[in-house]
Parts: C-alpha cells; sequence; structure tokens
C-alpha cells in the first residue's frame, strides 16, 4: 500500500480535499490494477459448477490480459467463457473490471449486477459496486454494498477500509468509522502507518 506523508488534519476543514485526493489514491492502488476473482466464488450454487481445464485456461489468460492493460482481448476471452458457462460469476466481475480501466462506469456496473444474478454473495463484484455508488454520490446504496461484501468475505481487510472512508469522510459517522478502521488494522497483513494516522486525526475529531 502507498505510503502517503501527510499534514496534520486537525485544521480539517481546510485540508479535507487533500485526505480525500490522499484516500482515492489509495484505494487505487496508486495506479495498480485491482486483484481479478479467483474463478469461482465461494458459495455452493457457484462450487456446484464444473469448470473444465480449458476454461481454467481461458481465464487465466483473460486475467493475464486485464493485467496486461489488453481490455479487448480480455473481453473477447471473457466473452467466450460466458458463452460456454453463464453461470460462473467471476467472468462478469472481470469484465466490470476490464470496463471500469476503460472507464465506462455504467458499463461495469451493469457486469457486476449480472455476477450478483448468479452469485448474490460474490464478494468482489459488492465491493467494486460499492465503490462505484460511492462515486455516485449514493452514500446509503454504497454502505449497504459494502456491508454485503464484509458479511459475504469477513477475512478481506480492504473491505473494511473502503467503508471506514465512507462512513469518515462521507457520512460523517466516526464512531462507526473508527471501528472499521480499527478492524482493518486488526485484520491486515500488517499494520498501516497511513491508517493509524488517519485513527489518531478522527480520534482528535470525536473529542
Amino acid at each position: 500500500m502507498c505510503r502517503l506523508v501527510l499534514t496534520s488534519f486537525r485544521k480539517i476543514k481546510s485540508l479535507l480535499a487533500t485526505w480525500i485526493i490522499a484516500a482515492l489514491v489509495l484505494l487505487s492502488g496508486c495506479g495498480t490494477q485491482p486483484m481479478a476473482p479467483s474463478p469461482v466464488a465461494d458459495t455452493a450454487e457457484q462450487q456446484k459448477i464444473v469448470i473444465t481445464e480449458q476454461l481454467q485456461q481461458e481465464y487465466q489468460a483473460a486475467v493475464d490480459a486485464f493485467q496486461n492493460q489488453q481490455h479487448q482481448r480480455a473481453a473477447e476471452l471473457l466473452d467466450g467463457i460466458l458463452q460456454a458457462e453463464p453461470r460462473l460469476s467471476a467472468p462478469y466481475v472481470l469484465q466490470g473490471m476490464v470496463e471500469e480501466q476503460r472507464g465506462n462506469k455504467p458499463a461495469a456496473k451493469h457486469w457486476y449486477l449480472e455476477a450478483l444474478e448468479y452469485d448474490p454473495g460474490n464478494h468482489a463484484a459488492l465491493n467494486q459496486l460499492g465503490l462505484i455508488a460511492r462515486g455516485n454520490g449514493d452514500f446509503r446504496q454504497a454502505e449497504e454494498f459494502y456491508q454485503r461484501a464484509i458479511a459475504a468475505a469477513p477475512e478481506i481487510a480492504k473491505y473494511y477500509l473502503n467503508y471506514a472512508i465512507l462512513l469518515d469522510l462521507y457520512m460523517g459517522k466516526l464512531n462507526d468509522a473508527l471501528e472499521q478502521y480499527e478492524v482493518y488494522q486488526r485484520i491486515a497483513n500488517s499494520p498501516d502507518e497511513q491508517v493509524a494516522l488517519w485513527v489518531v486525526d478522527l480520534k482528535q475529531r470525536m473529542q
């Protein structure tokens, strides 16, 4: 995770814009691609689907194309996979990520919602929908998506961070935000120094 050198946020009104930029950079991975979903989500219905070796190879090829920013190639491979097995939810999510990289958020949202039609517990789709809803100013819908993502995959730290930033910067729910930041710090691979600074500032604003 990127380490951003930030000044104190005691004068929060004048520096709020700076903090928002820092948060957005953090969430975008400092320009890196979002992680592609695994071929099958951890739900009973998805686990019943038989994935052939050929489909696995084609999906991996699509992931590689996506990571190399070969968007058209990735989309074509994913179209073929979905024609062969339309019940798989992960290819829909990856299609959505491709469209986000292309800058087409409405198309991305369509693909994520398609993923949920086949797997309502696809946490990757739920998290991405939360990000899109937040970007559209629909904070309550974003909150719902984040909550569902966390419920579906409580072991994934970044979902708590996304939710905490929403609660803190966009909804003003400081107590709830603190709780989510603390969970993120507790289950992340290692404590995040940047988030620790945000927590210090949050506690100051709560006084």
